[in-house]
Parts: structure tokens; sequence; C-alpha cells
């Protein structure tokens, strides 16, 4: 069975940064959706990759006369998930089943 969710610990480790930026983005109501099981938290694979596909920097070339108009957009409430979206789930399900089989030999 393959995991639909991350800890905050897996979640950290796969972004390389620390657990502390992610409880302080859940503070400031600024990182991906989460969800709580009493104390525990956990992050739904599909909030963690439309975290980070919605952040994806993509370098293009503006002319000056699109920069004044250009406008940031919401990001989607519903998401459907693109090919590279499925990619980036996928990486994230290795990734998971990597740590999840360290843990077990320990």
């Amino acid at each position: 069975m393959e995991p639909a969710y991350m800890s905050e610990q897996q979640l950290a480790a796969y972004w390389g940064i620390s657990a502390r930026t992610l409880q302080r983005w859940r503070i400031e109501d600024r990182g991906p959706d989460y969800v709580k099981f009493g104390r525990c938290v956990r992050y739904p694979l599909r909030a963690a990759a439309a975290f980070e596909l919605i952040h994806l920097v993509k370098r293009r070339s503006i002319h000056p006369s699109e920069a004044s108009s250009s406008e940031c957009p919401a990001p989607p409430i519903e998401v459907e998930l693109t090919p590279e979206q499925e990619a980036v789930l996928v990486r994230m399900r290795g990734f998971l089943n990597r740590t999840r089989a360290v843990t077990m030999r320990s």
C-alpha cells in the first residue's frame, strides 16, 4: 500500500528544510495543507505536490509592456493533477518508500 501522507519530518527532509519551518508555516497559515490526527500532523501527498508546483518558479523573458499587467493568480482550491504533478507524486512516494525501508532496518 502506497502512503498517502508524509509526516512533518519526512516532508522537511524531502524539501531540505527544517521541521521548524513547516511548524512556522502552519502558524502563519502559509504552508501546504495538512491534516491533524490528534496531535500528529500529516501532509497529504497531493497537497504537498500542489504546494510545490504552485511555488515553482519558471524563468521566462517578460516584455516591459507585459510586466505591469501581470498579476499572481490565486492558487486553485481543487487541483487536478497534470502529468508533471503525477511525476512529483511518484518522486515523493519513492522518497517515502526509501525512508521507510531505512527505518525498518534500524
